[in-house]
């Protein structure tokens, strides 16, 4: 299950924000009472929301909300006094953190909610063709040296290396990466 990371330096926002988070949003929340503890934990898990109810014991919360807005696919949502809200809004939002005023009405953080973790989502559904497109394009170049080789080594055209690694592949019912490995270690 998806879980969501609550950071708060209040013991009354933990309880407050902790069952509102988990009935708007339908995941697990994970509270935690600092940002250095946030930190951490990130470093080590991944979560698909990120509310900060700032301020914190040892910072306003926008540096945290900055560091993982930049170094996580985590949604980030930062809850501040409306005035500090309105001030910080346009850099955080220019981050990708959405930033909400308190006091709090629960129909804007639900669909706030909603909308952090729709982009949420959609993020992770692009690293995941990012990654799934690096992986072909590796293959591609470790194909493209393996068929240099074989023209070299053996006098093969580019059109018989192609082949020869085709075959290959389909003989020994592996992937073409494997029979270009193999024959780049030759």
């Amino acid at each position: 299950m998806e879980s969501a990371l609550l950071v708060s330096g209040s013991e009354k926002g933990l309880q407050q924000l902790k069952p509102l988070l988990e009935r708007l949003s339908g995941l697990q929340v994970v509270p935690v009472a600092s940002g250095s503890e946030a930190r951490r934990r990130l470093a080590r898990e991944e979560y698909a929301l990120a509310v900060i109810n700032g301020p914190l014991q040892e910072e306003l919360g926008q540096e945290l909300a900055l560091w993982i807005a930049e170094g996580t696919a985590c949604g980030v949502v930062l809850l501040l006094r409306r005035e500090e809200a309105e001030e910080l809004a346009p850099r955080l939002e220019e981050a990708g953190v959405l930033v909400l005023g308190k006091p709090l009405n629960v129909q804007a953080l639900a669909s706030g909610l909603h909308l952090v973790l729709a982009a949420q989502r959609r993020l992770q559904r692009l690293q995941e063709q990012n990654r799934q497109l690096q992986d072909k394009l590796e293959e591609t170049r470790l194909v493209c040296r393996a068929k240099c080789v074989l023209v070299e080594r053996r006098g093969m055209s580019e059109q018989e290396a192609h082949r020869f690694i085709e075959k290959q592949a389909m003989n020994h019912r592996i992937t073409r990466r494997q029979v270009a490995r193999e024959l780049l270690q030759e």
